[in-house]
């Protein structure tokens, strides 16, 4: 019985393994002959055109295309860069009129939104309008500072508003600890008062050092947040500090009587002003055109489809967590190939590394420093900051020959720490759990279950100092105009805001990544658009699926392009159905084990 039962199961999981692979072969030859068969049609814009920027998604660097998850078919999310891109394109389209800036709330960064901020002030030198609008539940401080760079600002009327400066709030642990009996091991660098990541898990408060550095990079924050607004809004900085301290602003009507924006608007009167500045009567007569549509059909289709020639920089993206191996995020080995296929390419000229990363992995950083050392060392390398590029960030980025952050960039942090947590107590007096050990030895044996003694614990804290004093002499030799000694005060894990880290010379220019990229290009005397992507902006297939089958009849070429975004007869179709099964069993499947290092907390500005 037994053996008739492990023969049949065996055989079912074969023949499973076989349908599925079956289905992969049938699906690529099909697709990859309908793509043979069906030439695509070069994407057009149509006169009086708005073009919609919403950001309810978020936003990230990178692009991420429409893909399949549980819920089916997610959407489309055109990362920053492609973004900025995209508006540059957009101001000399002839057939653009304006951006309608749709907002509810922004979650993302303050650096992105800053550099979003340039772009759309660039976008209005053309001569071009912005109209934003805000609508929701309730209107941020972040999106109030966005929508600010806008002509034109309105709130949908019943708004909830809010102008109430920046805080953060940090969660402890140690007392939940205490109560399970687990202890935590912490090990910083000797001096790093300031590395505060692991405060949660021994304190139950701020340190002294951890609210003064916390206190300064808001303060920064919040000044550069009023200038900018103050501005825009021909409003005292005074007043907006004092509307702040007394929550004066709490309502749209608040918003409008104070001059935070020009009207309360329901969507048909907003509208309405749209029309009025396209030249029409009628609201269909206005073809609102969704930026995430709009950058995957004029820019990254062109990018995939053609293959770059001729004197050329590269444009490396480095966002996430900072790992050992391949992956999507800032993985040594993927990033480290980058940087090394664009310096063996004669014809790439210069690299611009974009960083937006909280650090990570020590190893790692060390492996992507060395492609960057032996790199400048024949085509200059310059790096933009993001929102954040600290620690293992701030360490791949050191060694540029001139490095750009905004205002608002989170950077610094040259620090280590180590964290061993020791569990036997909880196992023992919560499990009935006891350890016991055998060794040849004195330190054979380095358990969770069994306490670092002094000399271990010692051993330790010199490898971390080790680590340190590298980290120390990195900085060193990358920032010429800093000694060691001065590296080491600016340092002991300290974050700085992009304002402050100028001021002490860890960075060289106030700067966007728009700007970062202009300067490398003047300088290497190259035209605007000599520029290549690693990894390669790519057309989503599931894009050029629908495209392909739109070629049988079933796509209005004069449909509006609003509607030509929706999804629901598309997923709908029985071939959606049948490539969404596919891709389930195929992910099933993906029994890779890893782990993933991540920083032990996170910061919420709001």
């Amino acid at each position: 019985m037994y053996t008739f039962w492990k023969g049949f199961l065996s055989s079912m999981l074969g023949m499973l393994v076989v349908s599925i692979l079956s289905m992969v072969i049938f699906f690529w030859v099909l697709f990859s002959g309908l793509d043979s068969m069906f030439e695509s049609k070069p994407y057009k814009v149509k006169k009086n055109t708005v073009l919609h920027i919403q950001l309810e998604n978020g936003l990230t660097d990178k692009t991420n295309g429409p893909d399949f998850g549980f819920g089916g078919m997610s959407d489309m999310g055109v990362g920053l860069i492609d973004l900025i891109d995209g508006l540059d394109q957009a101001k000399e389209d002839d057939k653009i009129e304006g951006v309608f800036l749709d907002l509810t709330d922004v979650n993302t960064g303050l650096a992105s939104i800053q550099e979003l901020r340039a772009a759309l002030e660039d976008f209005k030198s053309s001569g071009k309008w912005i109209v934003a609008y805000g609508q929701g539940e309730y209107f941020s401080e972040k999106a109030l500072y966005l929508a600010s760079v806008a002509n034109e600002v309105y709130l949908f009327p019943t708004l909830v508003m809010e102008w109430n400066g920046i805080g953060v709030e940090r969660m402890f642990y140690k007392e939940t600890l205490d109560k399970l009996g687990v202890k935590i091991q912490i090990i910083r660098g000797s001096n790093n008062d300031f590395k505060s990541a692991v405060e949660p898990f021994f304190l139950t408060e701020m340190s002294d050092s951890a609210r003064h550095q916390t206190q300064v990079l808001v303060d920064n924050m919040w000044a550069n947040m009023v200038a900018n607004v103050s501005t825009a809004r021909d409003i005292p900085a005074d007043s907006l500090n004092k509307y702040a301290e007394k929550m004066t602003i709490r309502t749209a009507h608040d918003a409008a009587d104070l001059g935070f924006v020009d009207g309360l608007k329901y969507p048909d009167e907003v509208y309405g002003i749209i029309m009025s500045k396209v030249g029409v009567d009628e609201l269909e007569d206005v073809h609102f055109l969704d930026v995430n549509k709009y950058v995957f059909e004029t820019l990254i289709k062109e990018d995939d489809e053609k293959e770059k020639k001729g004197d050329r920089i590269a444009v490396i993206m480095a966002e996430g967590g900072v790992n050992t191996g391949k992956g999507k995020e800032v993985h040594s080995t993927t990033i480290a190939k980058h940087i090394r296929d664009a310096r063996l390419d004669d014809d790439v000229k210069g690299i611009l590394l974009r960083v937006n990363s909280p650090g990570g992995s020590a190893l790692a950083s060390d492996i992507i420093w060395r492609e960057v050392i032996l790199t400048k060392k024949v085509k200059p390398v310059y790096v933009s900051m993001g929102d954040v590029a600290a620690s293992g960030g701030y360490y791949i980025s050191c060694a540029a020959d001139k490095i750009y952050a905004s205002e608002g960039t989170i950077t610094g942090s040259i620090g280590v720490f180590g964290m061993i947590p020791y569990t036997g107590d909880m196992m023992k007096d919560k499990l009935g759990v006891t350890s016991d050990f055998v060794t040849t030895h004195p330190h054979s044996v380095l358990s969770l279950n069994k306490k670092l003694s002094e000399e271990e614990f010692g051993i330790v804290q010199e490898e971390v100092d080790r680590i340190y004093d590298e980290f120390l002499t990195r900085v060193d030799d990358g920032r010429e105009k800093l000694s060691k000694e001065e590296v080491n005060r600016i340092g002991r894990g300290r974050v700085w805001s992009g304002t402050d880290a100028l001021r002490i010379g860890l960075v060289d220019e106030l700067g966007t990544y728009q700007k970062a990229r202009k300067d490398l290009l003047a300088k290497l005397e190259l035209d605007d658009d000599a520029v290549e992507y690693f990894p390669k902006r790519k057309y989503p297939p599931l894009l050029k699926l629908k495209e392909m089958f739109s070629a049988f009849g079933g796509g209005d070429e004069d449909e509006d392009d609003e509607e030509q975004i929706q999804t629901k007869s598309w997923e709908n179709s029985a071939i959606y159905k049948a490539y969404a099964i596919l891709i389930q069993d195929i992910q099933s499947l993906d029994l890779t084990p890893g782990v993933k290092a991540q920083l032990p907390y996170t910061i919420q500005i709001r």
